[in-house]
């Protein structure tokens, strides 16, 4: 009904983006892709469409269209707090393409953590950006890095399961520094924590 000739092209945009939405759901990532592709940039559907277009690449195992399509989302301007929501899960999905190397591209640290840098304390999805914050530091031997932003994650987080990846992390940080004792007082707390 929405594809009629009478409805005007902003509701069929919309409509657009949610069938696409339910393609993505029942698998069918190329209907997906083509429904997301026909929503222009003037669209408020645009960012989350991108977004979604970037998942479908993904799921379809083209990361070079999934990083694309993540591209235009983070350039945006956004216009509302869900704007700016989805452009910072963009730059946490972007950071952990970049820091797992997918799509047979080579593991990126650098590119990783200007991403996830970008996410700010106020959103969301800060905690996600500390995590891949913390490994992009363990993974680089950059002891410091990774242990400030498990503290970071301790502070900001109220998620228990947060609190012990931290503390693994951590503890890990001092095992490779040979600091045993700290390593064996971080393990403590987070087996409790676990119990």
């Amino acid at each position: 009904r929405l594809n009629s000739t009478t409805v005007p092209d902003s509701l069929k945009f919309h409509a657009y983006y949610y069938q696409a939405e339910t393609f993505i759901r029942d698998g069918e990532y190329f209907k997906a892709i083509q429904l997301f592709n026909l929503i222009p940039e003037s669209h408020p559907e645009y960012v989350f469409a991108q977004h979604s277009l970037a998942v479908s690449h993904a799921l379809s195992d083209n990361l070079s269209l999934a990083i694309e399509a993540l591209d235009n989302t983070i350039q945006a301007t956004p216009k509302t707090k869900a704007q700016e929501e989805i452009i910072n899960r963009s730059f946490v999905f972007l950071g952990y393409i970049f820091y797992e190397g997918l799509g047979g591209q080579t593991r990126a640290l650098s590119k990783a953590v200007s991403a996830l840098r970008k996410v700010p304390s106020t959103s969301y999805y800060y905690e996600d950006a500390l995590l891949g914050l913390a490994w992009c530091g363990l993974t680089a031997s950059q002891w410091t890095d990774c242990i400030n932003a498990c503290n970071t994650i301790r502070s900001s987080s109220k998620k228990p399961i947060i609190h012990c990846e931290a503390d693994l992390l951590e503890g890990y940080c001092n095992m490779v520094n040979k600091k045993y004792s700290e390593a064996f007082n971080i393990f403590t707390q987070a087996s409790k924590r676990i119990k």
